[in-house]
């Protein structure tokens, strides 16, 4: 166990500390409409079926 916690691999932590992974928003490209409307529509009709869950 003392072997797999050693620096031999640090190197995943390392990459999952760096802060360079993330994307500026700047970068990201604008979603199509369809696609934006359908995220939009699921998660509203997705809430909408947890709160009528819960009020049973």
């Amino acid at each position: 166990l003392r072997s797999t916690v050693s620096d031999r691999y640090k190197v995943f932590v390392d990459l999952f500390n760096l802060a360079t992974f993330l994307v500026p928003r700047h970068w990201v490209p604008k979603l199509n409409p369809n696609v934006h409307t359908f995220l939009y529509m699921a998660e509203c009709c997705d809430s909408s079926y947890c709160s009528s869950e819960d009020s049973d």
